[in-house]
């Protein structure tokens, strides 16, 4: 077992390796960017780029497991984020539909099946 003195000495390692987890996630969830597994992409976009010193991009190698457990966790807060317009799933399809000029294609392909 471990002793008393030990204790705090193992909890303060504990908690900055812990702090020191997930930073681009983090990071990534306290600006105004909306979208999901923000952390992931931020991490891609250090390792993607070519004037990203190989230091920073060994640090985000190392933060991607990290970043993608932690932007599963905060997956339900994303989704509330990015769908908090008050629209129901019926009118996002519509507006989406509406967008992508589904109805133009769709009857454009029944006239092809006609003729």
């Amino acid at each position: 077992m471990l002793r008393h003195k030990a204790l705090p000495k193992l909890m303060m390692i504990s908690s900055c390796l812990i702090s020191l987890t997930a930073c681009s996630s983090i990071m990534s969830h306290t600006g105004d960017n909306r979208g999901y597994y923000l952390g992931i992409q931020a991490n891609n976009e250090l390792i993607g780029n070519h004037e990203t010193s190989w230091p920073i991009k060994s640090l985000a190698v190392l933060d991607y497991p990290f970043s993608a457990v932690t932007d599963t966790l905060i997956l339900p807060w994303d989704y509330y984020r990015n769908h908090s317009d008050g629209s129901s799933l019926r009118d996002r399809v519509a507006a989406s539909e509406k967008l992508n000029h589904t109805d133009e294609a769709l009857a454009q392909a029944n006239t092809n099946i006609i003729q």
